[in-house]
């Protein structure tokens, strides 16, 4: 018999140590709202101590000798010490619900973070991850209410977006949404928590949860912000305060529905405004007796900022479609203009007509072209031009890339030595000459030639005067480099 008491004391020796950790999972049997540590104590540690004394009254001097149960009693001794610490908290969190009454009201700010229950990393249902502290005020398998001292209000959460929960009254980090789960059901009122909706005929037109943002699939044409505080009065002469958060239109019928907050219940509501005999509008003072023609105005505006927005996600995909499907095209033409480093008004208008004759359906070629620009989807060397240039002409013969480049080049002052070559290789490859006279720019010099590559596309660069002659310096346009000829200085 001593050894079954034996047994049955290992066995809530256990479950003890099992429940201090997972309270859920020795207390099954148990109503939810008492799965806590303070339970496991009570039912576990007054077993273990029954067993223990119901074994060393029945033991014999083999097996359970003195010296053994001196060691039982001090594993009882030393548990009980450490699980003071268990008895106290759940006490003190009994008495916090139950006697002093200290929930924060709806809306009602707490004095300062001292008085939060949780620190917690929440995920929204958009990906933004934050990190608050909250007292709880309830909570159910799903969600948890409380106040958010982020958000300075009150808010509901959903357990499985809580990514790591602190108790800030013991220190302990929970990471598992399971022992998160376990914890907040163990120490705070377990009471249902409704999710308001507005509902017709069955159907869900909206959904008020989380972070007081508006979630889910809505039957209509449009959702309109609006966040204005109104007092009105409705259907049947009844008068209250509101916060209208969104307005929405259903297909069917065309009706206007309000999603809304009553101030005076502190509840959500959904209204048809066909409804409402009148409003007054709390934030400016102005009277609204055709609330229809107001949400008309609002509807009509948001309805316009939904085309524009429209609008411009289709011509940001046709842009995105057209640099895909001529990009090698983009690449060629945007380097001739820009291969001297810049890209001035007049090459821009010259790029752009090139590409409209190229494709009269084009949309905005403007900010095409701002778009190779700013992410340098071009050649970026003469190399990578000459490599590429000739699958590029044999592909578009539409385009004479000689008469571009020509007319890029003739707004400029001076030729750049990537666009000499740029002349040179379209001139080979075309097998004709190029139009433009260049000897303007270059007669000036006297025909003087560089030391470098004898090339007489010089440019002059400027002079250096000393006390008896002066240094007229040059530039080549071929090899880029730079050089002095001394003068005489005039008297």
């Amino acid at each position: 018999m001593d050894f079954v008491f034996f047994i049955l004391f290992i066995l809530s020796f256990i479950a003890l140590v099992i429940g201090l950790f997972k309270p859920s999972l020795v207390l099954k049997k148990l109503p939810k709202e008492t799965h806590n540590r303070s339970t496991v104590v009570k039912l576990y540690l007054t077993a273990s101590i029954f067993f223990f004394l119901l074994t060393g009254s029945t033991a014999g001097d083999g097996f359970f000798s003195v010296s053994t149960m001196m060691l039982f009693a001090l594993f009882i001794i030393i548990d009980g010490y450490f699980l003071k610490d268990y008895i106290a908290t759940g006490n003190i969190k009994k008495q916090t619900f139950e006697h002093t009454g200290t929930q924060t009201k709806r809306h009602q700010k707490p004095e300062s973070h001292d008085t939060a229950d949780v620190e917690m990393i929440y995920q929204k249902p958009d990906g933004e991850i934050s990190k608050r502290r909250v007292k709880v005020e309830k909570v159910n398998d799903e969600y948890m209410r409380g106040f958010c001292f982020l958000r300075g209000g009150e808010r509901t959460f959903k357990l499985d977006r809580i990514l790591e929960l602190k108790d800030l009254s013991t220190g302990i980090v929970y990471k598992d949404p399971e022992e998160i789960k376990d914890f907040l059901i163990a120490f705070f009122p377990y009471e249902e928590i409704i999710i308001d909706t507005i509902n017709y005929n069955h159907t869900t037109y909206a959904n008020y949860i989380d972070e007081g943002y508006f979630y889910g699939k809505v039957d209509e044409d449009l959702i309109a912000d609006v966040n204005h505080d109104f007092h009105i009065l409705y259907e049947g002469g009844i008068e209250f305060d509101a916060v209208i958060i969104r307005l929405g239109k259903e297909k069917l019928t065309n009706r206007y529905f309000l999603l809304i907050r009553n101030l005076n219940k502190d509840a959500l509501a959904g209204l048809y405004v066909d409804k409402i005999i009148e409003m007054f509008d709390l934030d400016t003072g102005e009277s609204i007796p055709d609330p229809q023609k107001y949400f008309d105005d609002i509807y009509e505006k948001e309805l316009l900022r939904q085309r524009e927005r429209e609008r411009k996600r289709i011509q940001k995909e046709n842009i995105e479609k057209f640099i895909d499907e001529y990009s090698d095209l983009l690449k060629a033409l945007v380097y001739i203009a820009k291969c001297d480093g810049t890209l001035n008004a007049k090459e821009k208008s010259i790029l752009i007509e090139t590409l409209e004759n190229f494709d009269s359906s084009i949309q905005d070629p403007a900010k095409i072209i701002d778009k190779i620009v700013k992410n340098h989807l071009y050649f970026t060397s003469y190399n990578s031009f000459a490599y590429n240039m000739k699958k590029i002409i044999d592909k578009y013969p539409e385009i004479d890339f000689l008469d571009y480049a020509e007319k890029i080049i003739s707004t400029q002052k001076k030729i750049h030595t990537d666009e000499q070559k740029i002349l040179d290789y379209l001139t080979k490859a075309y097998n004709r000459e190029y139009s433009l006279n260049y000897e303007k720019e270059f007669k000036a010099n006297h025909g003087v030639k560089c030391p470098h590559c004898h090339s007489k596309h010089t440019i002059k660069k400027g002079k250096r005067k000393y006390r008896d002659h002066v240094n007229q310096r040059y530039e080549c346009q071929e090899c880029g480099k730079i050089f002095s000829i001394k003068q005489e200085k005039e008297d």
